[in-house]
């Protein structure tokens, strides 16, 4: 049994009696009051009046501060025709227009008079209406008492500070309900145009599950998570949805960290750390006798949801990229899942079979171990997360007495070393926004060792060497942004500063610093007139208050250029001087931007 079908019986007799006033559905934010009436209207169109020749004329006042606004919407839906031609002038010279020109009444209050008692009103968001509410229920009551219409009003009443509602609401409206989110129907219904439809029926229980912990009854923040999922999804190889039981975890994380970001109970930091780890240790503490929650966030999840500290799919920083740019990395992706148990145990590489070594026999570890030494040896391992994952294996394992190297540091300091220096390193040609290696684990997995002496040596010395590589790779790149300059400025625009594009390599890399000002006064100078705005766009853009720390190092290279500008432009004319002019107004900006600077 519904928790509304006291309502929906009550409805049906209302819209059918001879009663002479109005119903009230009320009934927080996001709890489904909009969906309900509409479910209902379509039911009992269907039901009760199967020729459906009943019409419901659908307001919102959201936003509504006079009468026409009222009248122009009711005046679209009683004349369809007119609306579907484009007619979209204001309500009232409408109405004149097509009583002069069409030789016929239009007037909303005679329509709806002359109108079959099939015709009713529903008015929503009366919280909203920018009319005082006196006004508002003043119309109201007219359609009801002077016109004979039922009318149906949906509000949130706690929202309506008026101090006079209690009384208009006597003369004006007969019965008040208050709507309770109904989940299973609208989950239903919200699957019902998405792309993955049976995914989200078949983990239709984790859903419900996890909404049903949430305390939450905001069917609103239930369906954005339902659209924000079914993009989602896209972003996964079709082998690991055809895992029932990871399709399952993955959508309950996934709904699990939605609904509460949209409650506010986390925000975008709750991934600035670890979440395998910050999960770990709230789990074992939850089942520790003895021991209260932390109150922290995680705790808060843990609880709520009984989450498994096992693992976390995707790294907190994939998840971060989705819930803030809505873009994340098929290929990130596809790695991190590659090293969970949902994937088959013979395909994974020898390092990953390792990091879960407590689920291994016996006979097996030492020879995976000795094989991914020779895998060290031949250096084949060139990606740096995996190269740390890979010293923290070994780190742990000499610790365990399985492995054993007197100088196992040195030893993993060479190899970071070699691969560092190859041309097939991937953090050279990696689309990363951060220079940094992960802090606390990558592909979903932490670092084995993490917080061992020998592991932290061996993380910073890795760290030194990435950001060495990738200054002496910027020094190639900043040649190429020239040429970009030249052939395609705007793309010049998009790769130096922070936006919604997924182009923004640039924006805290202070790869302006090994550009020589001249090269680059030339290149802007070389532009058609009508390209040199996207160049001194991207300096407004990319030097804006707050700017990147990364990018201080870039400061003397405006401080020069500032200075070629002024030398050069002695010597420019007409729109020529006028864009260099600019330029040099925004470099000015740009520099005092910079602490210290003004």
């Amino acid at each position: 049994m519904s928790k509304n079908d006291h309502i929906i019986d009550y409805l049906k007799f209302y819209l059918s009696s001879d009663v002479n006033f109005a119903v009230l559905l009320t009934g927080k934010w996001g709890c489904g009051k909009t969906w309900f009436i509409k479910s209902f209207i379509n039911d009992y169109q269907k039901e009760i009046l199967k020729s459906n020749k009943s019409k419901f004329l659908y307001v919102t006042l959201n936003g509504n501060d006079s009468i026409a606004d009222i009248e122009d919407q009711i005046f679209q839906q009683l004349h369809p025709v007119l609306s579907k031609k484009g007619v979209s002038v204001a309500g009232s010279i409408l109405k004149n227009l097509a009583k002069e020109k069409l030789k016929i009444d239009l007037s909303v209050f005679e329509k709806l008079s002359r109108a079959s008692k099939d015709v009713f009103l529903i008015f929503d968001d009366l919280e909203r209406c920018m009319m005082p509410l006196e006004k508002t229920l003043g119309i109201i009551n007219y359609y009801v008492e002077t016109l004979q219409r039922k009318v149906i009003i949906l509000s949130n009443e706690e929202e309506i500070s008026d101090e006079n509602f209690k009384q208009w609401k006597e003369k004006v409206i007969g019965r008040s309900f208050a709507v309770k989110a109904e989940f299973t129907d609208a989950f239903k219904s919200f699957i019902e145009k998405t792309n993955h439809k049976e995914i989200l029926q078949k983990s239709s229980n984790a859903v419900i599950e996890v909404f049903q912990n949430s305390k939450s009854e905001n069917l609103r923040v239930l369906q954005q998570t339902v659209w924000d999922f079914d993009r989602f999804i896209n972003f996964i190889e079709k082998k690991f949805l055809q895992k029932e039981d990871f399709v399952k975890e993955l959508l309950k994380r996934f709904f699990i960290y939605s609904i509460e970001m949209k409650l506010g109970h986390i925000n975008l930091e709750f991934f600035t750390k670890s979440l395998q780890e910050k999960l770990t240790i709230e789990y074992m503490i939850k089942n520790k006798a003895g021991h209260e929650k932390t109150g922290t966030p995680a705790s808060e999840l843990v609880s709520k949801y009984q989450l498994s500290y096992d693992e976390n799919l995707l790294t907190e920083q994939l998840w971060a990229d989705y819930f803030q740019f809505g873009i994340i990395s098929v290929e990130e992706i596809r790695k991190c899942l590659d090293a969970t148990t949902y994937y088959e145990p013979e395909n994974r590489d020898v390092w990953v079979k390792l990091w879960w070594f407590g689920r291994l026999t016996d006979d097996k570890i030492i020879p995976l171990i000795n094989e991914l030494e020779n895998r060290v040896n031949k250096r084949e391992y060139k990606d740096p997360d995996i190269a740390l994952h890979v010293c923290g294996i070994l780190i742990k394992f000499q610790s365990l007495g399985f492995y054993s190297n007197d100088n196992l540091v040195e030893y993993l300091k060479s190899y970071l070393r070699d691969i560092s220096a190859s041309s097939e390193w991937c953090y050279l040609t990696d689309n990363k926004s951060s220079n940094h290696l992960p802090r606390d684990g990558s592909f979903g997995l932490g670092w084995t060792a993490g917080n061992t002496t020998e592991f932290g040596e061996i993380n910073s010395y890795l760290s030194e060497l990435v950001t060495e590589r990738k200054l002496e790779n910027l020094k190639v790149e900043a040649s190429q942004l020239i040429e970009t300059i030249k052939t395609n400025p705007e793309d010049f625009f998009w790769l130096t500063h922070f936006s919604n594009s997924t182009k923004f390599f640039y924006w805290n890399k202070p790869v302006l610093s090994f550009i020589n000002p001249e090269e680059f006064f030339s290149a802007f100078c070389e532009l058609e007139n009508a390209e040199k705005h996207w160049i001194e766009l991207a300096f407004e853009k990319r030097y804006q208050p707050e700017i990147p720390k990364e990018l201080e190092k870039e400061l003397n290279f405006l401080k020069e250029l500032r200075k070629l500008i002024e030398s050069r432009s002695k010597e420019m004319k007409l729109v020529s001087l006028f864009w260099a002019n600019q330029l040099k107004i925004t470099v000015d900006k740009s520099i005092k931007n910079f602490k210290g600077n003004g």
